[in-house]
C-alpha cells in the first residue's frame, strides 16, 4: 500500500497547521453537519494506526513546514504533539500487510 497524506488545514485556517488550535468541542462546530472534513491525526499517529491494523511501514518520506503555528498557540489537547509532528505538513508512506 502506498499513500500520500496531507496534514494541512486545507484553507480552513490561515496557518497550514491551524486546525490544531481548536479544542475538540469547537472543532465539532467547525465541522458542522459534514460527515467528514479533514483528518487531524499527525504523522506519528498515522504510523501507529497502520501498525495496529497489521501493516509493516517500510517507507516514510515526510515533508516539513516549520512556518506554522507554535505549540503555545495550540489547544491544550494538541500542545504535547512532538515537534516533528507539529512541523510535518505531508507524508508519503509505503506499507505492507504482515
Amino acid at each position: 500500500m502506498s499513500h500520500q497524506i496531507d496534514f494541512a488545514s486545507h484553507g480552513i485556517t490561515s496557518q497550514w497547521n491551524g486546525h490544531w488550535q481548536y479544542p475538540e468541542w469547537l472543532w465539532r462546530i467547525v465541522v458542522g453537519g459534514r460527515p467528514y472534513l479533514i483528518n487531524r491525526h499527525p504523522a506519528s499517529a498515522q504510523v501507529r494506526m497502520l501498525e495496529s491494523a497489521g501493516f509493516e511501514v517500510g517507507v516514510q518520506m515526510r515533508q516539513y513546514c516549520p512556518d506554522g503555528m507554535r505549540k503555545d498557540q495550540l489547544s491544550d489537547e494538541w500542545r504535547s504533539i512532538p515537534d516533528a509532528d507539529l512541523e510535518c505538513c505531508g507524508m508519503y508512506v509505503q506499507a505492507r500487510k504482515r
